[in-house]
């Protein structure tokens, strides 16, 4: 698997607030965009529980726990199952999201994929995320380094990949919850 390096701060009236003193920096996402959607149809973008101290995903999975109203194990169980955390797009603030070399370059394939598919079909969406999981998520794919600004997409503006994102959103009635994948524990 890649070394993610995609960092998010929540905003206000997210359901992890409680815990936001102990992450200082941030929330680390395994992915720059929503890669993963609900049973109930929400968009979710995962915590990357891998890159969390021990004590940061007991204290996510016991808030879950309590809001759910289940056993702290349960949603412990499910993270590992699952590879990660889920939180809501709805609750991400996408103006503090910062990254390195893997966060921008897979921004650019989004927007490559979006500007060469105007209107992507179910079957142009599935292919972009089995292409994301295989390559960066089960794979090792390995990122061009930064050396410099010139290194970095000119489109990757704030205002051009919060566009992206919100084109993406709207597309992704084409992720159907894996059967092997239950997010209903772990995503708030």
């Amino acid at each position: 698997m890649t070394n993610h390096d995609t960092w998010v701060r929540l905003k206000p009236g997210n359901p992890l607030e409680p815990l936001a003193y102990i992450f200082p920096e941030g929330i680390p996402m395994r992915d720059p965009f929503p890669m993963e959607r609900g049973k109930d149809g929400t968009v979710l973008w995962i915590i990357d529980s891998e890159r969390l101290y021990v004590a940061q995903v007991n204290a996510i999975c016991n808030l879950i726990a309590e809001i759910k109203k289940v056993d702290k194990d349960d949603v412990m169980h499910e993270c590992m199952a699952n590879g990660g955390l889920a939180i809501a797009h709805e609750w991400v603030d996408l103006d503090s999201m910062s990254g390195g070399s893997e966060c921008y370059q897979r921004s650019q394939e989004f927007l490559n994929f979006l500007e060469s598919h105007q209107e992507p079909t179910t079957e142009q969406w599935q292919e972009f995320y089995k292409g994301q999981i295989a390559r960066w998520i089960e794979g090792d794919e390995q990122p061009q380094p930064i050396n410099s600004m010139a290194d970095i997409d000119p489109r990757l503006q704030l205002e051009a990949q919060q566009e992206a994102l919100f084109a993406f959103q709207r597309g992704m009635s084409f992720l159907i919850p894996s059967p092997d994948d239950d997010w209903s524990l772990v995503s708030n």
